[in-house]
């Protein structure tokens, strides 16, 4: 339900819709001036004259992609119009009844809808002289709510809503629209208040300073003024280091096989391709630097067939402490067919230790001490937990028959106590799923992980039937900089 907090389960885990709070946390940046986002534009720093000369030809040339790149760099540009331009941005996006870059300039970046061109019109008067009709009708709406809002405004005395960043003395002014979430306004004050919306964290001034969710629908006149804590961004151990350990156990095995080194230094596993029987390769699993190949089944030490699983681990330690940022792990796994009848079985991604996967490896599947189960044919939300052992499943299902290549980023949050994980590359394909960990259950903030991610061999022939041009399946570590802005920020703000 909006406006509501979770509280932490005394049962075993389960996915939740809300979010616990970030209590006691400090500031972590030096305040900085804000900029009131509704001072005229003569009272504004200006763009570059050059820098902005061309973001209004591009948007004049109908190239509004190359218009966004600036805008999310710059995005103070957006309500700029040079002194010898007759339009501004908004208005060639009517002009071209662009519709899909009038909503994204009025929603995303905040556009002015009623900045003038420079004989005195606004971009719906552009969009009706060139009977774009959709677009006229959506920005007389936009129009409308603005003008009711200033109406309602003058008469209440809280027309906007007033955010501090903490220990700052200026105040940034943003407007704020029926049903406007928490979540909207702090996407809408990021460039002024120059923190990503899903690390600002929003305390009410009044009323003994609750912490606003982001579910929550602003109501201006019960708090016209918030203080903004910049909350820790995530760490990113995949930024540095490889994987360096490949482990392949089964079922039925008797002990566990390790990947080692060929002639190129990679560490590979031999196993067969086409199942019990098929051909027998040498490189059947595969680790170099980023990236674990799946060319085959590997096969490890078993006296009959049986599930077995190919594990691969990363070279840098982290720790799950409450005083840490949010750990985030991303993979993305590549698979070169598009079939309807191919099913890949559990993928597993977390956080093990080493012992795990060496000196306590044997006839079983891996185990982890925190992780994501990425399971198309379950689609229920699990937990097992042994001493040693915690396995977070998902109440999403994947559909992998038909994408061939998808992103898994994965959160893990000490301080809130919460597994989050997307599947997708962001956008309308993303998928998310949480699920908060009983305090008994997380892990020790002391105990040395390791980054790992797990797939299952079924029956020992995964790739049974496969052709050689099919495979292989690769999963590669990601870096920050790979990673979906939107899917991190979902995950971040969820």
């Amino acid at each position: 339900a909006q406006g509501s907090a979770s509280a932490q389960a005394s049962h075993l885990p389960k996915v939740v819709t809300a979010l616990a709070s970030f209590d006691h946390l400090a500031p972590t940046m030096p305040p900085k001036r804000t900029i009131d986002i509704h001072e005229q534009p003569a009272k504004r720093v200006k763009a570059a004259e050059g820098e902005l000369n061309m973001l209004v030809q591009s948007a004049k040339d109908g190239k509004f992609d190359k218009v966004f790149d600036v805008l999310d760099e710059c995005p103070s540009y957006v309500n700029e119009r040079p002194e010898e331009r007759m339009f501004g941005i908004i208005h060639q996006a009517a002009y071209w009844g662009d519709m899909a870059a009038v909503r994204k300039l009025l929603e995303q970046y905040t556009a002015d809808v009623l900045l003038l061109t420079k004989d005195g019109k606004t971009a719906l008067e552009v969009a009706q002289e060139k009977g774009h009709d959709d677009v006229a009708k959506y920005l007389e709406a936009e129009e409308t709510k603005l003008k009711k809002l200033a109406k309602t405004s003058t008469a209440s005395g809280h027309s906007v809503l007033k955010v501090r960043k903490m220990n700052a003395e200026e105040l940034c002014s943003i407007h704020v629209r029926e049903g406007c979430t928490v979540a909207d306004l702090k996407k809408a004050a990021a460039a002024e208040l120059t923190i990503p919306w899903w690390q600002q964290q929003w305390i009410s001034v009044k009323e003994g300073g609750p912490i606003l969710m982001n579910d929550c629908v602003m109501d201006v006149s019960q708090i016209p003024e918030v203080t903004c804590i910049a909350v820790p961004g995530p760490c990113f151990p995949l930024d540095e280091g490889k994987f360096n350990l490949l482990v392949v156990t089964g079922m039925s095995a008797n002990k566990a096989v390790f990947g080692t080194p060929d002639e190129n230094g990679r560490l590979v596993a031999a196993g067969e391709v086409g199942g019990p029987g098929g051909d027998e390769i040498d490189d059947a699993a595969m680790l170099e630097d980023r990236l674990l190949t799946i060319k085959g089944d590997p096969t490890p030490e078993v006296e009959e067939p049986g599930d077995s699983y190919t594990s691969a681990a990363w070279s840098k330690e982290v720790k799950l402490d409450p005083g840490n940022a949010p750990i985030l792990l991303g993979w993305r796994v590549q698979i070169k067919f598009e079939r309807t009848d191919f099913l890949w079985p559990n993928q597993y991604f977390g956080l093990t230790t080493t012992q795990h996967l060496t000196t306590n490896a044997g006839p079983q599947e891996p185990t982890a001490v925190l992780g994501f189960l990425l399971s198309p044919e379950n689609t229920e939300s699990e937990v097992v937990c042994s001493q040693t052992s915690l396995k977070v499943g998902s109440t999403i299902d994947m559909k992998l028959r038909t994408k061939p290549e998808y992103d898994v980023l994965v959160v893990f949050d000490p301080l809130k106590k919460e597994v989050r994980a997307s599947v997708g590359c962001g956008g309308s394909g993303l998928l998310a799923d949480k699920v908060v960990v009983p305090s008994e259950l997380w892990p020790s903030s002391d105990l040395p992980l390791v980054p790992f991610m797990w797939s299952e061999h079924q029956g020992g022939d995964m790739t049974m039937d496969m052709g050689e041009e099919e495979l292989p399946i690769t999963i590669e570590a990601l870096t920050s900089q790979q990673m979906a802005e939107e899917a991190v920020s979902a995950l971040m703000g969820a």
